[in-house]
């Protein structure tokens, strides 16, 4: 979570919203690109200052995590992170769709 060492880290925000955290559509993420060239500012503040009904919950998270993160070590950044955005609950949804795709091949479905 390199945005929270630095954020005026584009690039680590960038794949932090693409990330299974937020899995912010890459629409989106596009349009906050154009946004970004025509105003000229940091992906933060693009996050910080939308209006945006689908950023809304991005930056309060991000938020939350800024403000903890020069008083707890990064495994509870890391857990905070995961309670806060269902991280966890995405990955075994995923996994568990994965699964099923697989044995539906093999058993040819």
């Amino acid at each position: 979570m390199r945005f929270l060492a630095d954020p005026k880290d584009d690039l680590a925000l960038v794949t932090l919203l693409r990330s299974p955290f937020f899995a912010l559509h890459d629409r989106l993420i596009h349009e906050l690109a154009q946004e970004e060239r025509e105003r000229g500012t940091s992906w933060w503040e693009l996050v910080r200052d939308a209006n945006r009904s689908q950023l809304i919950p991005v930056r309060e998270t991000l938020e939350k995590l800024l403000s903890q993160r020069r008083v707890e070590p990064p495994t509870a950044l890391l857990k905070l992170a995961d309670r806060l955005t269902g991280y966890t609950a995405v990955i075994a949804i995923s996994l568990g769709q994965s699964a099923e795709r697989q044995t539906g091949a093999a058993s040819g479905s």
